[in-house]
Order: C-alpha cells, then structure tokens, then sequence
C-alpha cells in the first residue's frame, strides 16, 4: 500500500539528485502476521501526482538489511549506489523513517481493518432484489441506496407488521 496515497498531506520524503527533486513513494506489505521489511520505492518527479505519474525510477529495498534493488520493469537511469548515496545523506535517519511510516501504516490498516468486519450475517426473510425498493426506507430503489453496503440487506417477514410499536401515551388522532 502507498503511504503517499494513504497519507498525503503527512510527511513526504524529498530528495534531490543531479539537480531536481523527487518525491519517494513508499509503499510496504501490510498483512498482520508479516515480519517482512520489503518496500518498494519510486522517486516521482516533485510536483506531478505521485498516484499517476509515471516513476523516474523504481526500487526495491529490504530496509533491515539495506538491501537495494533495481526494478527489472524499471532500470535507474543512474548506477543504484548513486540514488542510495544521495539519499542517505540527504535523509541520515531514512532507514528508520520506513520502519516508522511501514508500522504507521499498518496501524492504520489494521484498525480500518477491525473497524469495518462484521461478522457473516444469516439471512432470515426474503432475499431484496436490486430493482426493490430499500428496506432501509429511503424511498429509492436497493441498487441505488444500500446495495454497496458491506452488510446484506433483508426486507423484514412482514413489513407492515407494527405489533411492537407503542404510541405515546399522550398521542391523539
């Protein structure tokens, strides 16, 4: 997952070889379990969408180790142990930024993880079509309200059935 894309507006590594700047996206594996310290690197000119634009270069770097690498599908355009010299000395600290940015993101992954699973839900009453109306009463049709909701959307076995439904004791007709 891309850090910049996660985080933005959050603190964005900057590095400047021969001359121009460029902004290293980083992006990281965020399975759970993973002790993984894989991230893969691309140094975006500064100032283009780093989401679109294409990469003036791709790398591959195992941050425990200090392992470099280039991307088959994209060769630097200059030797490996140039771009890695000048961003270690630009960023003294940079190994220990990754390991920050790559646990903050699965922090943040994780708790969206948690925050949105539900448990499998049983459907009991008839199963809503697309063309039906929303059960959640909106009025519109399930395929333009709820139907991309993560939970599944049943009508109730009686939808007219008021039987719990208690008026106020002062309510009059």
């Amino acid at each position: 997952m891309r850090n910049n894309g996660i985080l933005p507006y959050g603190d964005q590594l900057l590095v400047n070889i021969k001359g121009k700047k460029y902004l290293i996206v980083d992006q990281f594996c965020l399975l759970p379990k993973c002790k993984c310290t894989d991230a893969t690197l691309d140094l975006v000119p500064a100032g283009e969408d780093a989401m679109t634009a294409d990469p003036w270069c791709a790398l591959r770097l195992k941050y425990a180790k200090r392992d470099w690498a280039g991307m088959a599908d994209s060769p630097p355009p200059i030797p490996l142990d140039e771009i890695r010299s000048t961003i270690e000395e630009q960023h003294p600290d940079f190994y220990k930024q990754l390991l920050r940015r790559h646990e903050k993101l699965k922090m943040i992954y994780l708790n969206c993880r948690r925050k949105h699973y539900s448990p499998p839900q049983t459907i009991t009453g008839r199963k809503v079509g697309r063309n039906d109306p929303c059960p959640c009463g909106s009025g519109k049709k399930y395929k333009k309200c709820c139907l991309k909701s993560t939970k599944p959307v049943e009508f109730p076995d009686n939808q007219w059935d008021i039987s719990g439904f208690r008026f106020p004791d002062d309510f009059k007709l």
